[in-house]
């Protein structure tokens, strides 16, 4: 018998389980909370319908009396929940308020479609009401339960049968045996040694494309904190050890990983440059010592969050940055899982923060420089077509307002005062094939802030490979032009170009392509200063024998953070257009970051004055049959102290399909700027490379 009835001293869960009329009252399972708010719907109901009638005896119109019946209704509804049906509460007042109406709204629009198909199917009126109305019932019971009313009552207790009852407490034995003989002592280590397990469980069972998520985790950490060699990182919760090697794979080995674990079954083998350490508390073996970077997978629980961030935060060395993936609670698919695990007596262990809520408590630690983005959008259920699918939708959906809150992730950063960070100094010079080969094209416009830090920033990463620096002056009205002046005295590499008017970032790029003389030509705008790192993959590409390099924000594992939909949807549109026109497929050509062979500039045939000029570099190396690879980089909005972006979508958009009619008009009629191009280039372009 899957029900029965229970005597009075019943205990299920530590708790007395009344019986009969005494369980309703005391409203302890969820049986009791749907005759309660049985009541509750029908009171309100019956305040709607005496508003309602008084307002038409009163010769209201019959719309506006609806509309008031409406409020007085779900109002009485809202009180009437609050005092008899659910108890506790997660929100404030009036925010419980607003979204007691909005689910009454859906509910109403439920009761008024219902209404309609049931007539269209032979009906009448007042059955079709009356049947939509039981139908609509749950809706509004399960709307109020989970997204107004906080209820500690699990879904589905209904009165369990002796034999279930057993086979629950024989279950819950085993599992406090197991916890007892394999977690630290440590209450807060027992928290993270349970998410630890959770997680590793459900990626190994449920996360068909695991590997490649953590890669892309991976380069978004190496991304999000610039790393370079030698700087330090520990991951918290390192458990099965898989994030652990694509650390490794994404930072090439240069960086020592401590990979610590709290959950006491966890792989000891694993090569340098890791160490594996067991916490049975935290800080525990890992006192005293600082590290660069932290990062860690799914840990931060509510339960012990505020003090676990305290405890980073004294782990970071000066200057250091930490790094969290965390699950988001209100990813509807993660609200589904966790309904239907109630049914099924199987709840989610975690105790999940909001953005907002991790955001407050980074703040409050003392952390600067703190956002929390949503992010990933390529979660369950997948298939191989789904995955393809939301891969390519993510970049837009994760940007997007009002989308991006139903993200599978929640991405923290944050680092620990003071805001500049030491780094190690070491080269990043690797092929002596490039050693000073390479011209540096700054175009430069009121960018007084930034142009000295990223000389610097250039000489001391990459100065076996300089040839020259060129910053190109566009006719700043700062002092760019005297710290360009500046530099030029300190080292003869920096030779600066002062433009006349008319301004342009095409005339300037133009202008520096033309002063360059190394055999390789890089171009990059002025706020690239944190990118440089990542360039290193560029030059890797060039080494192998590829002319045309392209710095890539679209790439699969590239990072994109604050990047205005806008944006997005006009770049995504114009590399779909490009990719008819052109016959090839590409994912970002239009960045002003390329390392471009010395032949190659040469040949290029440069006529747009402003922002288009990215798309021409990047369009016309693959027109004239010229191979390109893309390499992915991370692009995050300007910070306060780097000054504002000249560009504007709405001035420059027009450059950019000029740039693609053009190529139409030289391929197709052999006329406009690009007609001297070699014909036969213009009709097969080679293909690209994604990095």
């Amino acid at each position: 018998m899957p029900f029965a009835r229970y005597p009075e001293d019943r205990r299920i869960e530590g708790r007395a389980v009344a019986g009969g009329f005494h369980r309703i009252l005391a409203r302890d399972d969820m049986r009791a909370q749907l005759v309660w708010y049985l009541v509750v719907a029908v009171c309100s109901l019956a305040a709607d319908l005496v508003v309602f009638i008084a307002l038409l005896a009163a010769e209201c119109p019959v719309q506006p009396a609806l509309v008031v019946g409406f409020v007085i209704g779900t109002l009485t509804n809202y009180v009437l929940s609050r005092t008899l049906a659910f108890t506790g509460g997660r929100y404030r007042r009036w925010d419980e308020i607003l979204r007691l109406f909005a689910v009454s709204l859906i509910g109403l629009g439920l009761t008024s479609l219902l209404v309609a198909v049931f007539m269209r199917l032979g009906l009448s009126a007042i059955a079709a009401k009356l049947v939509a109305t039981a139908l609509v019932f749950f809706w509004n019971y399960f709307g109020r339960r989970l997204f107004v009313f906080h209820s500690d009552i699990p879904l589905g207790s209904w009165q369990l049968s002796t034999q279930a009852v057993e086979r629950m407490r024989a279950r819950d034995v085993r599992k406090t045996a197991m916890t007892e003989t394999a977690s630290p002592a440590d209450p807060r280590t027992e928290i993270l040694a349970l998410r630890e397990r959770y997680r590793d469980a459900y990626r190994a069972k449920r996360d068909p494309i695991a590997d490649e998520r953590l890669l892309w985790r991976a380069q978004s950490l190496r991304h999000l904190v610039h790393l370079t060699p030698g700087q330090t990182i520990l991951e918290l919760g390192a458990g099965d050890l898989r994030f652990t090697r694509q650390l490794v794979h994404a930072s090439r080995g240069e960086n020592p990983v401590t990979a610590a674990c709290f959950a006491g079954e966890n792989p000891r083998e694993f090569g340098p440059p890791v160490e594996i350490v067991q916490l049975d508390a935290l800080p525990g073996v890992l006192a005293g010592r600082t590290f660069d970077v932290i990062v860690g997978l799914d840990l931060l629980d509510a339960r012990e969050c505020a003090s676990m961030l305290g405890d980073v935060h004294e782990l970071l060395a000066p200057g250091g940055q930490v790094v969290f993936f965390e699950s988001n609670p209100w990813n509807p698919w993660l609200k589904l899982k966790r309904v239907l695990a109630r049914w099924k007596k199987s709840v989610d262990p975690r105790s999940l923060l909001s953005r907002p809520r991790l955001y407050e408590m980074l703040s409050e630690v003392g952390f600067i420089r703190v956002f929390a983005v949503y992010t990933d959008f390529v979660y369950a259920p997948l298939t191989p077509r789904m995955i393809w699918l939301l891969r390519n939708m993510s970049i837009i959906a994760e940007n997007t307002p009002g989308v991006r809150p139903f993200a599978g992730t929640i991405l923290l950063h944050a680092q620990r005062p003071p805001r500049l960070q030491f780094r190690p100094s070491r080269s990043l010079c690797d092929h002596p094939a490039l050693q000073h080969a390479v011209s540096v094209v700054i175009p430069c416009h009121n960018e007084e802030m930034n142009i000295g830090p990223l000389i610097d920033r250039l000489l001391e990463l990459y100065g076996d490979y300089i040839h020259e620096i060129i910053p190109v002056d566009d006719n700043s009205r700062d002092g760019t032009a005297a710290v360009m002046a500046s530099y030029a005295a300190a080292d003869a590499r920096v030779r600066p170009v002062y433009r006349q008017p008319p301004n342009g970032v095409g005339r300037a790029i133009r202008d520096g392509y033309a002063a360059a003389t190394g055999q390789w030509v890089l171009s990059m705008d002025c706020d690239f200063q944190h990118l440089l790192p990542e360039m290193r993959e560029m030059f890797d590409r060039a080494s192998e024998g590829t002319p045309v390099v392209v710095g890539s924000r679209f790439s699969r594992h590239s990072v994109l953070l604050n990047y205005p939909v806008a944006k997005i949807v006009s770049n995504r549109g114009f590399h779909l257009l490009a990719t008819v026109v052109i016959g090839r497929r590409f994912r970002d050509v239009t960045n002003n970051l390329k390392l471009l062979r010395r032949d190659v500039v040469e040949r290029l045939l440069l006529a747009s004055p402003g922002f288009a000029v990215n798309a021409e570099t990047g369009l016309l190396p693959i027109l004239m049959g010229y191979p390109m690879a893309e390499s992915p980089i991370s692009w995050i909005n300007r910070s306060f102290d780097m000054g504002h972006s000249s560009f504007k979508l709405v001035r420059v958009g027009g450059g950019y399909v000029g740039v693609l009619w053009n190529i139409f008009r030289a391929r197709t009629f052999g006329s406009g700027p690009y007609s001297p191009l070699p014909r036969t280039a213009l009709r097969r372009p080679n293909p690209v490379a994604d990095a």
